[in-house]
């Protein structure tokens, strides 16, 4: 009895993995293109190229002016988003500016959350911090929670907001209905509108309130510890 096998390669595809230079930055340059999914752990990363996978970035400073074709995720105390996501971006840090064009959902969680004049969401936005400032286009819904929370462009569909104060200013539009939770009324310029129903509901005891805030507090721990242990799994 003779018994013979052979043993045939697999290509395993592997996630292209960015090095850092000597000053702990790492810069995909405009002309670059990296045709795989990016895995990059860094100081200060800047992404000006063309990344044709997912991205999944942490690090001190994160600045995407290039275009990412599927779905990024970044994780950073800075992070500015100007570029192209051609899918979902989900966002956590404490100082984040989202100037560009996100192909579909917003996921985003920080201190200071700003959707710039230039931001363009195709989908709706899921968010939670402390101040978020929306002068930019929303085309689905807006969901979440915070402190501060100040409309200012068009959100296409509804809105559902917890916030100690809320304001839609001049041009803010809300193509659905607005629904907050919060112990003030929201202040609307007489020129906002809103094609449904508002609907203030109003927090009525302290447990309520110590929910909201036990939230912040979970928040702030994602970002602080999250990005120390993302790198562990590059």
């Amino acid at each position: 009895l003779i018994v013979s096998f052979q043993i045939y390669p697999i290509n395993v595809a592997l996630p292209f993995v960015a090095k850092h230079n000597k000053e702990g930055i790492i810069l995909i340059k405009e002309n670059e293109v990296i045709n795989d999914d990016l895995y990059i752990a860094g100081d200060k990363i800047i992404i000006n190229g063309i990344v044709n996978g997912d991205v999944l970035a942490t690090g001190s400073s994160i600045i995407v002016n290039g275009y990412i074709r599927d779905s990024a995720m970044t994780i950073a105390k800075d992070v500015t988003i100007s570029g192209k996501i051609g899918h979902g971006l989900r966002v956590a840090g404490f100082n984040l500016l989202i100037n560009g064009n996100v192909g579909k959902d917003l996921l985003i969680a920080g201190s200071k959350i700003t959707l710039s004049k230039n931001a363009i969401i195709n989908g709706s936005v899921l968010f939670t911090g402390t101040e978020l400032n929306v002068k930019g286009l929303i085309k689905g819904d807006i969901v979440g929670s915070g402190s501060l929370v100040n409309i200012q462009n068009k959100i296409m569909g509804n809105a559902q907001i917890k916030a100690k104060h809320l304001t839609l200013m001049q041009k803010a539009y809300i193509g659905g209905n607005l629904t907050y939770t919060s112990e003030n009324d929201a202040k609307i310029d007489p020129k906002a509108k809103v094609e449904g129903i508002i609907d203030h509901k109003l927090i009525e005891n302290k447990r309520a309130i110590l929910a909201r805030n036990a939230s912040f507090i979970l928040m702030d721990a994602f970002i602080k510890q999250g990005f120390r242990f993302l790198p562990l799994f590059l």
